[in-house]
């Protein structure tokens, strides 16, 4: 039977993403259903790059349990009830939010001509 598991994936954008312009990638939350963590984190990717983001980065997975869920309904990084039910009847992923972040500066070093 497959289980409920959240995979959280550092994202940049790739051609036709919906990533806003200017920020360097994102992190997000996708929740999904699978028989195993493996099957979990390699599905999420994939869903990732089928919608147009690439994945670079997988921080964490774990297995969700339903009536921990419900405790935390004010959040709205989780699915509600009728997604939970959607994702374990028909399969499929629910994102969470895009966590954007943006392009990280470069410093220059100043060289004061001594070697």
């Amino acid at each position: 039977m497959k289980k409920l598991y959240c995979v959280l994936i550092e994202v940049i954008a790739s051609e036709n993403s919906q990533l806003p312009q200017g920020c360097a990638g994102a992190f997000v939350s996708i929740y999904l259903c699978a028989n195993d963590i493996i099957e979990a984190i390699m599905s999420a990717e994939n869903a990732l790059q089928q919608d147009c983001y690439k994945p670079i980065n997988t921080s964490s997975a774990y297995q969700v349990e339903i009536d921990e869920l419900e405790t935390n309904r004010d959040n709205i990084d989780i699915p509600q009830q009728e997604n939970i039910e959607n994702l374990m009847k028909n399969g499929g992923v629910w994102y969470g939010t895009f966590h954007t972040f943006p392009p990280e500066k470069s410093f220059h070093r100043s060289s004061s001509g001594s070697s």
